[in-house]
């Protein structure tokens, strides 16, 4: 399988997605992206896992966000923040944790999404 690009996940987040406690990463703004694509823990310089980002919905208020709480794990304590901005859910399928993370060239300036640079690796 080809990944040409991938996204950065901060804990606990990356952990719930790769232990399958989590099936949506929210986000502030919806994405274009769709397909398969690698997950770095961040700060790792790893991609730890792959998922397929098959659709984007929301926003959700926090009626809808406590509504889906078992997707997201983003709890009531965090969403009601009246700065809270993250309110798009970017859904996953496939996910899998990959047996042995794969480093990578981490690119100045990337934040949520990075082009990966990776030869001769196998994410099957």
């Amino acid at each position: 399988m080809t990944v040409s690009k991938a996204l950065i996940i901060d804990e606990p987040w990356i952990s719930k997605i790769l232990n399958g406690e989590k099936d949506w990463e929210i986000r502030s703004t919806e994405a274009s992206h769709r397909g398969v694509f690698g997950l770095i823990r961040k700060g790792s310089g790893q991609v730890v896992g792959v998922a397929n980002l098959s659709s984007v919905s929301g926003p959700y208020d926090s009626e809808g966000l406590e509504q889906f709480f078992g997707h997201h794990h983003v709890g009531a304590d965090v969403y009601e923040n009246p700065d809270y901005k993250w309110r798009y859910a970017w859904q996953l399928k496939g996910i899998k944790q990959l047996e042995k993370p794969v480093n990578y060239r981490h690119r100045n300036g990337a934040v949520t999404w990075t082009n990966l640079d990776i030869d001769g690796v196998s994410f099957d």
